[in-house]
């Protein structure tokens, strides 16, 4: 059936097998020189346990958020995003 070098190949190619590990790492295939990755590795540890999720933040210079400037701009972009959300939470 086999030849001795083929077993012989079988074999030496089944051992070499039990050394492999399978490493699917992320990071290894992110383009780590685009501006976005290099600005999202330095604020890696910050953004932890966020997931998909934007978070906007909306700050004021006046020290109080009663202001109609600001509820204004609340209110456009809390009308401008509902239309990108996306429930992930299903029964």
């Amino acid at each position: 059936m086999f030849s001795s070098r083929a077993l012989f190949a079988t074999t030496l190619l089944a051992i070499a097998c039990l050394h492999l590990k399978l490493n699917a790492s992320f990071d290894k295939m992110l383009p780590k020189q685009q501006q976005y990755i290099v600005n999202y590795l330095q604020h890696e540890r910050d953004l932890k346990g966020f997931g998909n999720a934007i978070r906007i933040a909306v700050e004021t210079g006046d020290g109080t958020i009663f202001t109609k400037d600001y509820l204004d701009t609340l209110r456009r972009l809390t009308t401008r995003c509902s239309c990108c959300l996306v429930s992930t939470d299903l029964p």
